[in-house]
C-alpha cells in the first residue's frame, strides 16, 4: 500500500502546474500555522512574564507589609517587657532580661543610653528621647543582619537607660509564602544585604533596576546564577515611624521557570507542526491527483489521437466536471474515428471503382466498407439493372455472407431511397418506422 501511494503521488506531481499548485497549497496551509504559532508564542511569553512580574510585585509588597507588622508586634512586646521589668534590671552591666524567647525576640538587654546612641543618626536620637522606638539594622559579614529595637527604659527620663531588644531575623524577614524557585532578599538604602533566601541569592547577581511608577514598586531584570531572572521590589518606608532609611524588599524568579510552559510548547509544537504538515501534504496530493491526473489522462489520450490512435479513450471517475469532460472527449474521439473510417471507406471504394474490374469483388468491397463505416451487424446491397425493380444482390448478417432472412421492410426502404435520391435510416429490417435524413 505505501508503494502504491508513492506511485500515485509521483504521478500527481509530474505536471509543472501541479507542482506549483502543490507548493501554494502547502504554503497556504503551513504559513498560517507558523505565523499563528509565532504570534501565540510571543503573546504567551509576554503574558507569562507580565503575570510573573505582577505576582512578584504582590509578593514583595506583601512581604514588606509583613515586615512592618512584625516590627510593630515586636515593639509592642518590648513595651510590655519595659513595663514589667524596667525597674528590675540594673543598667550598665549588660544584664539580660529574657522575654518571650523563641521565634520573635532573641533577648533583651538594658544599657546606658550613651552606649547605643553613638551609632544613631540625629533624627533617631530625637525619636528615642521623644519616647519612640528606634530601629537599628546592622549588616553582618554573612546575612542576616542584626536587627534591634531600642526604647527608653523610663519614658519620663529622656537621658536615662534604654532597653535594647534583638529580634529574631527569621521572624522579621521571612515571608509567609514563597515559591520554591524564587529568590528573596532585603537591602538597606546603601544596598547592603540584610536578609536573603536562599543564601547568596542577592549577592550572586548584579541588578539592573528599572524605576517603577513612583509608588515604591519597581520591576527589574538581572543575571543570576541560573541565567536571566525577572523580579520586582517594593520600598519599605521606615522614616516616618523609625526615622530610619528605607529598606527594599525584592523577589526574583528565573526566566526559565517563568517560561516553563513555553518550553513544553516548544517540545510539542514541532510534533503538531509535523502532523499539520503531513495532513496538508496528504490533502494537497489527494486534491492535486483528483484535479491533475485526469488532465494528464486527457493530454495523453489527445496525443495518441493526434498520432492516429483512433481508439484512444479515457476512464475518469471523479464525479465532477472532469468526468463530464472525459465523456465528451470519448464521444469526440469516437466521432472522429467514425469520420476517419467513412473517409477511409469512401477512399477505398473510390479507388476500387476506378481500378477494380471484377464487379463481384467491387460489390463485396462496397458491402463490407458500408458495414464497417456504419458499425452494422448486417447489410443488404440492392441494385437496379436496366430499369428493372430493385433486387438484393448481396446480403451479409453477423459476418455470414449469403445468409437468408426475411426483409419485408428493407426493399421498401431501398426503393424509397432510390426514388428520392436521399439517405434513409430504419431501426430494423422487419417492421420499424423509417426516418428520413
Amino acid at each position: 500500500m505505501p508503494l502504491r501511494v508513492l506511485r500515485i503521488d509521483a504521478r500527481a506531481l509530474r505536471s509543472q502546474v501541479a507542482r506549483h499548485v502543490f507548493l501554494v497549497f502547502v504554503a497556504c496551509s503551513i504559513l498560517p500555522v507558523g505565523v499563528f504559532a509565532l504570534f501565540a508564542f510571543w503573546q504567551v511569553r509576554s503574558q507569562l512574564e507580565e503575570d510573573a512580574t505582577e505576582a512578584l510585585r504582590h509578593a514583595s509588597k506583601s512581604a514588606g507589609m509583613s515586615i512592618l507588622e512584625r516590627l510593630m508586634i515586636a515593639d509592642e512586646e518590648l513595651k510590655v517587657i519595659r513595663s514589667d521589668r524596667g525597674r528590675e534590671a540594673s543598667p550598665g552591666t549588660g544584664q539580660e532580661a529574657r522575654a518571650l524567647e523563641g521565634d520573635r525576640i532573641r533577648h533583651v538587654e538594658r544599657w546606658p543610653q550613651e552606649r547605643v546612641v553613638a551609632s544613631m543618626t540625629p533624627p533617631e536620637r530625637d525619636l528615642l528621647r521623644g519616647g519612640g522606638a528606634v530601629l537599628l539594622a546592622t549588616p553582618q559579614a554573612e546575612p542576616p543582619a542584626r536587627i534591634q529595637l531600642v526604647r527608653l527604659a523610663d519614658p519620663q527620663d529622656p537621658d536615662g537607660p534604654v532597653w535594647v531588644a534583638e529580634l529574631e531575623s527569621s521572624f522579621v524577614f521571612e515571608p509567609r509564602r514563597r515559591n520554591a524557585g524564587d529568590r528573596y532578599w532585603v537591602t538597606n538604602a546603601r544596598g547592603e544585604v540584610l536578609f536573603e533566601s536562599p543564601t547568596g541569592a542577592a549577592r550572586t547577581a548584579s541588578e539592573d533596576m528599572i524605576p517603577g511608577d513612583g509608588s515604591g514598586e519597581r520591576s527589574f531584570s538581572r543575571q543570576g546564577g541560573e541565567g536571566e531572572e525577572i523580579g520586582a521590589s517594593w520600598s519599605l518606608f521606615l522614616r516616618t515611624r523609625y526615622r530610619s532609611d528605607e529598606w527594599t524588599v525584592a523577589f526574583s524568579r528565573p526566566r526559565r521557570e517563568v517560561e516553563r510552559p513555553l518550553r513544553e510548547f516548544e517540545t510539542t509544537f514541532p510534533l503538531v507542526a509535523l502532523a499539520t504538515f503531513g495532513l496538508a501534504l496528504t490533502l494537497s496530493l489527494a486534491q492535486i491527483r483528483r484535479s491533475f491526473v485526469p488532465i494528464d489522462q486527457l493530454t495523453a489520450a489527445t496525443r495518441r489521437l493526434s498520432g492516429g490512435d483512433l481508439a484512444a479513450q479515457v476512464a475518469i471517475h471523479t464525479r465532477d466536471e472532469f468526468e463530464d469532460l472525459g465523456r465528451a472527449f470519448n464521444g469526440m474521439a469516437a466521432q472522429i474515428g467514425r469520420q476517419i473510417r467513412v473517409l477511409s471507406a469512401v477512399n477505398a471504394v473510390g479507388r476500387a471503382l476506378s481500378a477494380e474490374l471484377d464487379t463481384e469483388a467491387l460489390l463485396d468491397l462496397i458491402l463490407r466498407e458500408s458495414m464497417r463505416v456504419t458499425d452494422s451487424a448486417g447489410a443488404a446491397l440492392f441494385l437496379s439493372l436496366d430499369g428493372s425493380p430493385l433486387s438484393v444482390v448481396r446480403l451479409q448478417l453477423s459476418g455470414r455472407e449469403g445468409a437468408q432472412t426475411q426483409v419485408s421492410l428493407a426493399p421498401l426502404v431501398a426503393r424509397r431511397c432510390f426514388s428520392r435520391g436521399s439517405t434513409l435510416s430504419a431501426a430494423g429490417l422487419s417492421y420499424l418506422p423509417v426516418f428520413e435524413r
